[in-house]
């Protein structure tokens, strides 16, 4: 059984587009301030950037296929070097679907990156530490145990599906 657990923030059919030979791409390290090859199925990825092990699997199955008709679409355009494939505007009846599944194409990409997840992150601590401390620090319970207001202060939200709870929007959204 596939594990997918390296989970690509670009998808790889997107990078593909950036390759001379379709395997491989540049890319600049900022770590090591200098330009590197790098192979597209190591690139832009993360282990369980998505999903744990134990939804892996189900996340990949409502993704894959979404990839593979914007990566039709992606490749549609390129081919016909003409926006008016996706012009809501058009004649085609088709065009206006096209262009639904461009907009949920750009939205997921914008939703499935580390950015997005830190960003995602921010909003629970946000909440979390506009709501949640206070009644913590507050509370006779948590006195009674000895919780110091300093520990409260100290917690934060951490998200291992932060990604996907951003994309749920885009993935709901599809046409």
């Amino acid at each position: 059984m596939t594990e997918y657990r390296n989970q690509h923030y670009i998808p790889q059919f997107y990078l593909r587009h950036f390759s001379s030979d379709g395997a491989g791409v540049y890319r600049y390290s900022l770590k090591k301030d200098s330009t590197e090859r790098s192979n597209i199925e190591k690139t832009c990825a993360s282990f369980w950037f998505y999903a744990p092990r134990s939804t892996a699997g189900e996340f990949e199955s409502v993704l894959s296929p979404l990839e593979a008709q914007h990566a039709e679409l992606i490749q549609e355009i390129l081919d016909t070097r003409s926006p008016s494939v996706v012009s809501p505007w058009s004649k085609d009846p088709h065009s206006y679907e096209r262009y639904l599944s461009l907009c949920q194409f750009i939205l997921l990409t914008s939703t499935r990156t580390k950015l997005a997840k830190s960003e995602v992150e921010a909003v629970a601590n946000f909440a979390f530490d506009s709501v949640m401390k206070p009644y913590l620090k507050q509370s006779e319970k948590v006195r009674a145990r000895g919780i110091k207001p300093e520990f409260i202060d100290g917690l934060r939200v951490s998200r291992d599906t932060a990604n996907l709870e951003g994309m749920v929007g885009a993935l709901v959204g599809s046409p």
